[in-house]
């Protein structure tokens, strides 16, 4: 597909990207509800429920750049089409469960395979002029803010179907995603605009990357500000859940509503 360049073109293709990225953060944010229940028929630990976000965190970390290193030689769209497929694999496996093992290995599919955020915002820099690069950046925000209300509440309610209900749900919305992509989203990076260089172990190197970045002058405290934060929001998000179900007796759809306030 073309590289997309006339405005109208442009503000198509970013309400593509904005879709994908909120059917991301719901999918991700849809199980926080039930997280805990799931987990409980397999173990009674506080620390296995926190340890699915870990290691969904880890496999994320040491992925993404690689799928950026990989989109800047083949393009943005096949790694999206590639990571949100993932992303449905790993739901659909979380949903059927049947031991704890199982439960990570859902997490670490979708934990490996979810650069799909990253390379989204690469595709928004692809496409956005210098001027509108800030406003458009701003799409990423907004969608955290409504995945974040829309996958807890929508979480809390599939659950009183069934406790595995919302992991489905989150598999069929990544399908979804796949869909609208593969019929609708552009290319936005040219073969000419292409890295050539071949890859190396270097490039699969999360560290490098992170060197890179803090070479560049104040992005490194910023990196240090944005890491705190999300060590902040994550670990609340992993525990409330456990907390809110052990000790107040609160039930998914309760817990839901908690994460929706």
């Amino acid at each position: 597909m073309n590289h997309p360049q006339s405005p109208a073109q442009v503000k198509r293709t970013l309400s593509i990207v904005f879709f994908v990225m909120l059917m991301d953060i719901v999918g991700l944010s849809i199980i926080f509800p039930v997280a805990p229940f799931i987990v409980q028929r397999y173990s009674d630990s506080a620390v296995t429920v926190t340890l699915l976000s870990g290691i969904y965190a880890a496999a994320q970390f040491f992925a993404a750049p690689a799928m950026g290193n990989i989109s800047d030689r083949v393009g943005r769209r096949p790694v999206l089409l590639i990571s949100v497929f993932g992303s449905a694999i790993g739901y659909f496996i979380f949903g059927i469960g049947g031991a704890v093992w199982i439960l990570f290995l859902s997490r670490v599919i979708d934990g490996v395979t979810g650069g799909n955020l990253s390379t989204a915002s690469a595709y928004i820099a692809d496409v956005s002029s210098p001027a509108d690069r800030a406003k458009n950046f701003g799409l990423i925000g907004v969608a955290f803010g409504l995945g974040f209300i829309l996958g807890p509440a929508l979480g809390g309610l599939v659950s009183q179907i069934s406790i595995d209900a919302p992991a489905f749900l989150a598999g069929i919305l990544s399908l979804i995603s796949v869909g609208v992509m593969y019929f609708a989203l552009p290319e936005s990076l040219p073969k000419e605009k292409r890295d050539k260089t071949p890859l190396s172990l270097k490039d699969f190197n999360p560290l490098m990357s992170i060197g890179d970045m803090l070479k560049k002058p104040n992005l490194g405290l910023l990196l240090l500000i944005v890491c705190v934060f999300n060590f902040a929001f994550s670990g609340t998000s992993s525990v409330v859940g456990v907390y809110s179900a052990q000790r107040l007796n609160a039930t998914p759809a309760q817990i839901g509503m908690l994460f929706v306030v």
